[in-house]
């Protein structure tokens, strides 16, 4: 070609070489591609604007050693990685360390996440490659503490959870079925104690030492304890119904089976329940229990007038109410002092009788008589009606009321 020829075609930037061409198409979407994205980790797979971008990063790598010293420099101003599986490991490894540090161990659960990164599989997958690793690799992962055996690793993981839950509830006592942020610890715990006698001592000590109990039943009675404690804390006595639960677990469940295991039961263990008045006897409890609901009702009211439909916090009062009278003359001279000094109405009849004399003495004093008008009521009770009634009875009146009325200026007949 003539030179000038030549010269003018080179003023307009022509390519001699095609595959010059090609590669710099290619660098421009690498160019494009690194301004949006911050790197230049280009997926196998990606299009760039239609062009394969992955396909020409990929050849790239594979002509390292024989490509132009300038392209590698501009690849390299880039961060171009020329080993992917190499930068993907040290990515990795990086998450690995930001979750050691935000954890304080590498006990990477297998579904783990890791901004973005499946560090959970990741971590599995250096441990299947244990014996072929580079020793650059293996030194720095151990020096973040990296867990090489799965067992142990699952094993580490447990005890986590454990010291989590002794240091928040203060003991090992782990529920069956209990979670620990979504961590199955009861079913952990379990393992545990079926691998008692097979276990490694150093394991052993190391759950001694936050007071691990070995015996299921032992920690089952031992909870169930804790939950009566609370109780006695709160109400200040040991009467649970059958169907109470505390803090999640069936204390009357567990009282009913103490009461049946009296006779067998450790002298140490019985004297802990006597110690917070525990009540042997399920019928004296039943009894301390509608006693409970009644002086609660007459601390409200003033009076133990109970309706017999009517419920004290759930609990049928009125109808123990009726079976205290009924049982009047059986019932031992303790518990009858009890009620008589809190005004138990053995009587109910004889009761509403005395409340309406109450209410017309409280009239007479005022008024100065007792022509109470048929309608009159006195703080809301119909004093009217119940001198009607009076007067209606007057023939079968017992002598002392009617001595009483007569005391008051009763008047029996109205004109």
């Amino acid at each position: 070609m003539l030179p000038d020829r030549r010269q003018r075609l080179e003023a307009l930037g022509f390519v001699w070489n095609p595959f010059d061409l090609q590669w710099e198409e290619g660098f421009a979407h690498l160019h494009r591609f690194h301004q949006r994205e911050g790197h230049s980790h280009v997926p196998g797979n990606h299009r760039e604007q239609g062009y394969r971008l992955g396909g020409w990063v990929s050849h790239q790598r594979k002509d390292e050693d024989t490509m132009p010293p300038d392209r590698r420099r501009r690849l390299d101003a880039f961060g171009f990685v020329w080993d992917p599986i190499a930068a993907q490991w040290k990515e990795s490894v990086q998450c690995l360390a930001s979750f050691r540090q935000r954890e304080g161990h590498c006990r990477v659960p297998d579904t783990h996440r890791e901004q973005g990164l499946r560090l959970g599989q990741w971590v599995a997958d250096q441990r299947k490659n244990e014996d072929t690793m580079p020793p650059d690799r293996r030194q720095r992962l151990e020096a973040l503490g990296f867990v090489w055996d799965v067992l142990t690793t699952q094993w580490e993981e447990g005890i986590h959870f454990l010291e989590i839950f002794r240091q928040r509830e203060g003991h090992c006592r782990v529920p069956q079925n209990h979670r620990e942020q979504k961590y199955r610890l009861g079913q952990w715990v379990s393992n545990q104690r079926q691998d008692k006698d097979t276990m490694p001592p150093e394991r052993r000590q190391r759950l001694d030492a936050l007071g691990f109990m070995w015996n299921k039943f032992d920690a089952q009675w031992e909870e169930g304890f804790r939950c009566l404690e609370s109780l006695y804390q709160r109400e200040g006595h040991c009467r649970v119904p059958q169907n109470h639960r505390e803090l999640g677990s069936r204390l009357g469940l567990w009282v009913a089976v103490q009461r049946r295991s009296r006779n067998t039961m450790s002298p140490e263990r019985r004297q802990r329940l006597d110690a917070l008045g525990f009540v042997w006897d399920v019928l004296t409890a039943q009894w301390e229990e509608g006693f409970n609901a009644l002086q609660a009702f007459h601390q409200r009211n003033g009076h133990c007038r109970v309706r017999v439909n009517h419920r004290e916090a759930e609990y049928p009062l009125g109808l123990w109410v009726s079976h205290q009278r009924q049982d009047r003359d059986a019932l031992p001279p303790d518990r009858r002092q009890r009620l008589d000094a809190i005004g138990f109405v053995w009587d109910p009849l004889c009761a509403r009788w005395e409340e309406g004399f109450r209410y017309l003495t409280v009239y007479r004093q005022r008024e100065g008589h007792c022509l109470v008008s048929a309608v009159y009521r006195e703080h809301d009770y119909r004093l009217g009606q119940w001198v009607m009634v009076q007067r209606q009875t007057k023939e079968t009146m017992s002598p002392e009321r009617h001595q009483r009325l007569d005391a008051l200026g009763f008047v029996w007949k109205v004109r």
